[in-house]
């Protein structure tokens, strides 16, 4: 995609602010023969390629995703010299045993600080951690020899790589941050939203700089006028007075996870909102929040199977009654394309000899 889809429409690489490619090798002759593109070299520049591999200060042998002379920037103090970051700098790894992540009680990741540290080795063209314990972590198999932290790219720097990711949006020249916010015990405050007449549907992001966003402020988004829909992270715990009030678009709120542990009657004051949630999320009621609140549980029966009918194929979609749901179709799940199916009962096509289909949130 960079070097061939990128390479012919110019106008969608201007508004790339980034691609991580942790754990591929970028080489200066890919480059050179891809001069449209750029790799990093700070922590705020924009348009590039960031990557690294990590391994250990000594390794058993070569690493086979190596390329000579791969180039790589430090995950911690984002720089392209040799300069250590200690683990110190580190703002959290997620570790994994036997392949699987570890999660606290409450299913949130396990976060551990301090943990890596990261040094760029120029002529290696890697990323040296000298604090993870290679005899646990990289002892050597089949596919890697010892030392090889390959598996632990991401991991090792998880925080930072959000973190940075935040930093680069928001140096992106023509995408300024909508957020303002406050960081406090380890946790994101959304204290106001400028972007007040942006339309349709608002995602609110579940990490800014790395942390979890967890309460929203008195009034952050008062007088959104524009907008119809907007997405709760279940990260959120905490919604403040008249947060969302005066919105009066808004027809939808989509809470990802369990009810939050706060949120006065007047937070979607003079809205018309629905408030939705998911299967599953725990402390809802029949209002929140002096709004209605409805679980959004759209099903296809597997006791009423799809099936052709006068030339028609269609399927019943169970649920709560009047819950918005949108059909979409794509004819591959490889390299899948969805589209908006208007109506649930689908013309039988020749064209589509197999189709795939999902149900999602109106957006």
């Amino acid at each position: 995609m960079l070097s061939g889809y990128l390479k012919k429409h110019p106008e969608v690489y201007h508004r790339m602010v980034a691609a991580y490619l942790i754990g591929y090798s970028v080489t200066p002759q890919y480059l050179a023969a891809n001069p449209h593109l750029k790799f990093a070299e700070s922590a705020t520049d924009t348009g590039v390629m960031v990557s690294w591999n990590t391994e250990a200060a000594e390794v058993g042998g070569p690493n086979p995703v190596m390329k000579p002379g791969a180039l790589a920037i430090n995950p911690l103090n984002w720089t392209r010299d040799e300069t250590t970051a200690p683990a110190q700098q580190n703002l959290g790894s997620i570790m994994t045993e036997n392949g699987v992540l570890q999660r606290n009680e409450d299913g949130t990741l396990k976060i551990v600080k301090d943990y890596a540290d990261a040094r760029v080795d120029l002529d290696r063209g890697v990323v040296v951690c000298s604090t993870a314990p290679v005899d646990i972590l990289a002892p050597g198999n089949a596919l890697f020899p010892r030392g090889v932290f390959h598996s632990f790219d991401y991991s090792f720097y998880y925080i930072n790589i959000r973190s940075n990711a935040a930093d680069r949006i928001a140096a992106f020249p023509c995408l300024p941050f909508p957020y303002a916010f406050t960081i406090a015990n380890d946790a994101v405050t959304i204290d106001s939203f400028s972007e007040l007449d942006r339309s349709g549907h608002l995602y609110i992001p579940a990490f800014i700089a790395g942390y979890p966003v967890t309460s929203i402020n008195d009034s952050a988004f008062y007088g959104a006028t524009n907008l119809n829909a907007i997405t709760i992270p279940s990260t959120v715990t905490n919604i403040g007075s008249f947060a969302f009030s005066d919105c009066t678009s808004l027809t939808s709120v989509i809470f990802t996870g369990n009810v939050p542990s706060s949120a006065p009657p007047s937070a979607f004051s003079s809205t018309t909102a629905t408030i939705f949630y998911f299967p599953g999320a725990s402390g809802w009621d029949e209002t929140f929040a002096d709004r209605p609140a409805v679980c959004w549980n759209p099903t296809v029966s597997p006791a009423t199977p799809p099936r052709f009918d006068s030339g028609q194929f269609g399927f019943p979609i169970n649920g709560n009654a009047n819950i918005p749901v949108r059909v979409e179709a794509c004819d591959s799940l490889a390299s899948p394309v969805w589209t908006t199916v208007a109506d649930t009962a689908i013309p039988a096509s020749a064209s589509h000899p197999s189709r795939f289909y999902r149900l999602t949130f109106p957006q």
